[in-house]
């Protein structure tokens, strides 16, 4: 590495490179903290194992000493309790049981422990032969052949008046004997000797000789695992009386080298006795102190390998740092994906439900299957696609459940990934469902592993695609009916760049502007702007289309390949990209030259009828005024003559003929104003006048002054208006000829017995007032309704031809009551009737709550509006 260097420094350094350097610094401290810690770490825990286990190997030595000085302690008071009990027992029975063979055997047999003692004599001093005397209680060896006599001078030398309890032991070290099977065993025969004392003297003595191991109950502490060694000494002289030492595997005797020794002094009568007992560590203990240093050893290897590893990553991290340092920008999602699915793999090793959950609700179906193809796990969407519930699937073939044309291929493809041929496959097949239909899906074996028997796992999902390729299916079949509509569309569409260029066209667009086809077309027009009749037009749809984003119905003139001008209507919008940017225009085109043609010359003939309409106007305003002026004269002189103001007439037929001179001046004059009002009405000559008044008192007048013509025809007017009704605001004498035209015509087609009603429908909510005229006459049809309604139309009839008139009276209030912004609806029926209906705006309508102000107010704002 050192020998590399000076060739890297002469390099150019690469972009990332000082984060690289960085990185290896930081690599050594990482791996100097793995180090220390993993150091500390072992170190703490092998002091505290160390410091457990010292304390675990006290407690069990100190259990085992105890124990065994428990077990001493208790032998101890057996053997002096064995001697009280004894010496009670033949106390009690009297000199004279001593002598008697069969009460000593009785007697020996109910003393407690005597199984301890090698041999128990009762000595007894004899009165009359002024001599002891001894006899055997007990003896539990055959070799024990000394007669019990022998005995006497042996112990009562020993002996003390005021000592109940004596117990002596030969002062020979090498007395040590093996009194059992096991040779590891030496003890030191003792006597212990209770006397009697009666009368102030010594009467009986009970002996019982015994060695301590058999006293210790055969010295069973040997069984315990970690006795090393246990001696009983005299504590006044240092004899031994008991030595057991464990062998080792060999059968040699040895002192233990790694020893741990514990001492006592106990009693028993007046021998005082100290026990030593060595113990050595057993195999469970020797193991168990080597494990902090295993843990040790271990700790420190495993700080290591764990340095190692941080030195070995952070290696290979700083050389694919180097590599990827170009790549950055362009994996940080992926790194993101990484991260993500690191934390949902972590979130599923914490909680096999989560873990099961994340699974169950992706929407492909997960699978796994043996090496056979068998399934082994599915995860809930099986269920929802194939309709299979989980228990049922598991176990079966996989490729029997697809379509048995798709058996063979993939099975093969499944073998080729078992055998390592391949590393993933991916096919369309059809997969069946509960109900024997197949759907389609994306079958894709993506990984081979080995579970923990070592048996071969595939791994793959089955994507339904059913509903996608139905959509593409209908994508397809909706993409081709909408290019067929484009194509043989009879508008032109588009989509043209930003600068003119046509980036694609219909065929229809091509024949209205004179080329074969669309291909023709943007081989020929490089800019479409220049196409525009007028460039103006041609930046006002681009400033359009900037500020709105599109456009609806322009108009416009556009050049055509021939040279001359058509008209076009062109819809368009702009198509921007995310960030705002123009991408193209796209629209339709209209060829609208025709119908601006028939616009043209409508409006020319509109302009001739307007013209001519003006000049009839004027024309009959000017004939009604120069006809009015001899009907005065007319009318007045025959109203003279009529009434004989300046005398009799010499013949009544002259007065007569006067009256219907009057009479058809009369009905005259009317047809002139009415002529006259419908011309001012038209030229917009027709000014109304006004004011707030009652409806009411109107069609009162009007009933009023057509009463007579009513009652001459036998005809029933009823008025259904009432004084409570809302006042209106409108001219007063407008609404009066509306009105008694209404009523004359109503009486005029209605037979005699008949009917007129006025009616006012008003609900008091601000809706249009409804005031209708019905009658019971003749009625009319379809026709005959839009005759009447038109100008000196009138409706053939008997009562037509009886009762003449100008045909303008229906006109006249249809034009009245419009200046009052009303309508006027006509329904008739013939043989039953018609009713007349002027509707008068909400507007107009004055609320009964309202003050005279406010009405007043409401009248002078009317005015304002209409001048």
């Amino acid at each position: 590495m050192s020998e590399k260097a000076p060739e890297k420094r002469a390099k150019p350094v690469p972009p990332g490179l000082s984060k690289v350097v960085s990185r290896v610094g930081k690599s050594g401290l990482t791996q100097l903290m793995v180090f220390l810690n993993g150091l500390i770490l072992t170190i703490t825990a092998f002091i505290t194992l160390t410091v457990f286990i010292s304390q675990m190997r006290t407690d069990d030595i100190k259990s085992l000493a105890d124990r065994t000085r428990s077990a001493t302690s208790f032998s101890l008071t057996r053997l002096s309790g064995a001697m009280d009990a004894a010496s009670g027992i033949f106390v009690l029975q009297g000199q004279g049981a001593a002598g008697n063979t069969a009460t000593r055997a009785a007697l020996a047999n109910i003393i407690p422990d005597k199984d301890l003692f090698d041999r128990i004599i009762w000595m007894t001093y004899n009165d009359q032969s002024r001599s002891w005397e001894a006899y055997d209680l007990y003896k539990a060896r055959t070799r024990a052949q000394v007669p019990p006599e022998q005995y006497i001078n042996a112990v009562l030398p020993h002996l003390r008046i005021d000592r109940s309890l004596t117990v002596f032991a030969d002062s020979a070290e090498r007395n040590l004997i093996t009194t059992g099977k096991n040779p590891n065993i030496l003890s030191k025969q003792i006597m212990i000797a209770r006397s009697v004392i009666s009368g102030g003297r010594m009467r009986h003595v009970m002996v019982g000789l015994t060695h301590l191991d058999v006293g210790f109950g055969g010295m069973k502490m040997l069984e315990e695992d970690g006795v090393s060694r246990f001696i009983v000494r005299d504590a006044a002289t240092g004899n031994r009386l008991l030595q057991m030492v464990n062998p080792n595997e060999d059968g040699s005797i040895s002192t233990p080298l790694d020893t741990a020794g514990q001492g006592w002094n106990d009693a028993l009568g007046n021998l005082q006795m100290e026990f030593i007992l060595d113990i050595q560590e057993n195999g469970r203990m020797a193991f168990i102190s080597w494990v902090p240093f295993l843990l040790l050893m271990f700790g420190l290897t495993l700080t290591m390998i764990g340095t190692l590893y941080v030195r070995s990553n952070h290696r290979q991290s700083v050389r694919l740092s180097a590599m990827n340092t170009a790549l950055t920008s362009k994996n940080t999602e992926l790194k993101n994906q990484i991260d993500e699915t690191s934390r949902l793999y972590e979130s599923m090793q914490k909680s096999e439900r989560e873990y099961r959950g994340v699974i169950d609700s992706v929407s492909d179906i997960i699978f796994e299957t043996d090496s056979s193809g068998n399934i082994m796990f599915v995860n809930a969407t099986w269920e929802k696609i194939t309709g299979f519930s989980i228990s049922h699937s598991l176990g079966r073939d996989l490729f029997d459940m697809l379509h048995p044309a798709d058996h063979e291929q993939q099975r093969y493809a499944f073998m080729n990934i078992v055998r390592g041929g391949e590393q993933a496959h991916r096919s369309f097949t059809r997969l069946q469902t509960a109900d024997g239909k197949f759907r389609a899906v994306d079958l894709a074996f993506s990984q081979v592993r080995t579970d923990n028997n070592r048996n071969s796992r595939v791994v793959g999902t089955i994507t339904d695609v059913e509903e996608r390729r139905r959509a593409e299916k209908a994508l397809a079949e909706a993409e081709k009916k909408y290019r067929t509509i484009v194509e043989n569309a009879a508008g032109g569409i588009y989509q043209i760049a930003p600068d003119g260029r046509i980036l694609s066209a219909n065929p229809s667009l091509a024949r209205i502007l004179g080329y074969k086809d669309a291909f023709e077309l943007g081989a020929h027009i490089v800019d479409f702007g220049t196409l525009y009749a007028d460039p103006r037009d041609r930046l006002r749809y681009e400033r359009e289309l900037e500020n709105l984003g599109f456009i609806r119905n322009f108009e416009t003139g556009i050049k055509h390949r021939d040279g001359h001008t058509i008209w076009i209507a062109e819809n368009a919008r702009s198509v921007k990209d995310d960030d705002g940017r123009l991408l193209y225009y796209e629209g339709s085109i209209e060829d609208i030259t025709q119908r601006k043609q028939v616009e043209q010359q409508m409006k020319e003939a509109k302009l001739h009828s307007d013209l001519a309409n003006r000049a009839k106007s004027e024309f009959l305003a000017n004939m009604s005024h120069e006809l009015r002026t001899p009907l005065n004269a007319i009318i007045g002189f025959s109203e003279i003559i009529h009434n004989q103001a300046m005398g009799p007439v010499g013949l009544p037929a002259y007065v007569e003929y006067a009256g219907d001179i009057q009479d058809s001046g009369r009905r005259l004059l009317t047809v002139i104003n009415d002529i006259l009002d419908i011309s001012r009405i038209e030229a917009g000559d027709r000014q109304l006048n006004e004011t707030l008044f009652s409806l009411k008192t109107v069609s009162d007048t009007c009933v009023s002054l057509l009463s007579s013509k009513a009652e001459a025809g036998r005809i029933t007017v009823v008025n259904n208006l009432h004084r409570d009704m809302p006042r209106i605001i409108g001219e007063e004498l407008a609404f009066k000829q509306m009105i008694m035209n209404l009523l004359s015509n109503a009486i005029k087609f209605t037979p005699q017995d008949g009917r007129v009603t006025i009616d006012c429908a008003y609900d008091g909510t601000g809706q249009d007032m409804h005031i209708s005229v019905t009658d019971t006459g003749v009625g009319m049809d379809d026709k005959d309704i839009e005759k009447a309604l038109a100008p000196f139309g009138q409706v053939e009839s008997a009562f037509s031809r009886n009762n003449s008139g100008t045909g303008l009276g229906l006109t006249l209030v249809d034009s009245l009551i419009k200046m009052h912004e009303g309508r006027f609806e006509l329904v008739s029926r013939k043989g039953i009737g018609t009713t007349a209906t002027i509707i008068i705006p909400a507007a107009r309508v004055a609320q009964t709550q309202k003050t005279e102000k406010d009405l007043g107010e409401n009248v002078a704002l009317f005015r304002k509006s209409e001048n």
